[in-house]
């Protein structure tokens, strides 16, 4: 047996006891059809859980959407408080996890991101230039502020700012 922790759509983060078979192993970012039951609602429960979908098999041969399914998975348990709704963020990550083996997956997953921070208080601003203020030619982010910067506006700093991820066409 092994405690396994779950986001769930209706009682955010919650942890039980399960019984894990080696011919079915769990897998971080897999949806299961989930039956949590205690004594008290307080008390660490149990799982009772049946495979729904299985997303890692499909980016399983990708590293960088291996470790970025992995990434997620490790951010919602360590940064969510248990038993908080957290309808939001459960649907982001259920949208990122089936969009994840997608050209645009990147997107999907800094949004996710994005939206973690945003709960925790630090808000990126994305829709326009921190500089110019003009929404054209987008294209570094400022890791001290966590401001988009255009192209023009960035020439001077490009060493300090993060390249924006780009969706592949």
């Amino acid at each position: 047996k092994s405690i396994v922790t779950m986001l769930t759509a209706e009682h955010g983060v919650y942890a039980g006891v399960s019984k894990i078979s080696r011919k079915y192993p769990l897998h971080p970012g897999n949806e299961y059809h989930a039956t949590w039951t205690a004594r008290l609602p307080e008390h660490l429960g149990q799982w009772q859980l049946e495979s729904r979908e299985d997303h890692l098999s499909r980016v399983f041969h990708d590293q960088m959407r291996l470790l970025s399914v992995a990434s997620a998975c490790s951010l919602i348990k360590t940064f969510l408080p248990e038993r908080n709704k957290s309808h939001h963020i459960f649907h982001k990550l259920q949208m990122f996890l089936q969009q994840c083996h997608n050209p645009q997956w990147l997107l999907h997953y800094v949004d996710l991101e994005g939206i973690l921070l945003r709960d925790y208080g630090y808000v990126l601003n994305w829709s326009r230039c921190a500089v110019t203020q003009t929404t054209n030619g987008l294209a570094y982010v400022s890791p001290q502020t966590g401001n988009v910067v255009c192209k023009q506006a960035a020439q001077n700093y490009i060493d300090k700012l993060i390249p924006l991820p780009h969706s592949e066409d």
